[in-house]
This record gives C-alpha cells, sequence and structure tokens, in this order.
C-alpha cells in the first residue's frame, strides 16, 4: 500500500479507537483497553494525529473489538434490526454484521466524508 492511503486509513483507524476501548470495557476485557488507550495516545501525539502507526512499531497489540461483538456478548440474538438513522430494516446479524448500529452512528458523519473524497483519492493515488 502507498504511504499516502496508508496514513488515510491509520487516521481513521485511529478515530475508531475510542469505540474500540469502549467495547473492550462493555465486553468485559479490562485488559485490552489500558493497551488500547496507549494506542490512542501514542498513535495521535507521536504519529501526528494517527497519521502513523508508532504503536504497531512500540510493540502494542491491536485489538478489533465493534459493538456487535458487544451486543453478542450481552445476549443479543441474531435476527432483523434497525440500522443507520434513516431507520431502515436490515435482515442480519447484528452480532456478526458489516455495519453495527452504535459504531454506524458514531462513525457516520466521518465515514461520509470519506466517501465524498474517496474517488478523488483513488484517482489521484
Amino acid at each position: 500500500m502507498c504511504w499516502p492511503k496508508e496514513a488515510i486509513s491509520n487516521f481513521f483507524g485511529n478515530l475508531q479507537r475510542p469505540l474500540i476501548i469502549v467495547n473492550d470495557l462493555l465486553q468485559g476485557k479490562g485488559r485490552d483497553a489500558p493497551g488500547d488507550t496507549g494506542r490512542l495516545v501514542l498513535n495521535s501525539t507521536v504519529g501526528i494525529g494517527g497519521l502513523f502507526d508508532v504503536a504497531t512499531l512500540a510493540g502494542l497489540e491491536q485489538h478489533d473489538e465493534d459493538s456487535g461483538q458487544t451486543l453478542a456478548k450481552w445476549g443479543v440474538p441474531d435476527g432483523p434490526y434497525v440500522q443507520n438513522r434513516a431507520f431502515l430494516i436490515h435482515d442480519g446479524n447484528p452480532p456478526n454484521g458489516d455495519d453495527d448500529l452504535f459504531d454506524e452512528l458514531l462513525m457516520e458523519e466521518q465515514e461520509q466524508r470519506w466517501c465524498r473524497c474517496r474517488p478523488q483519492l483513488r484517482g489521484v493515488l
């Protein structure tokens, strides 16, 4: 991957880190939360706002917890669920679906910005 694409990917991954920390705690994975918090702080400061993944170079393990896993941990069954602000019905599995309700609501604005600029970036990069 070329470095501009990787930097953009790192930046948006860093924006999701607070959600991962919250999901660590809600899933009872208290030992993962400090490491993920360290990743957020290190990448946000030394990694220049998350553009560079300094935490991986420092040996901090990356976790990928999301709201779907949290809902599964708390016993939410599979089935149709409400998704997105438009309240579209999605016939799927909330714990394992690609678009988790809570993550989608919290990251919707950033993802919309990213999607708007993606075609121009692909043409340039």
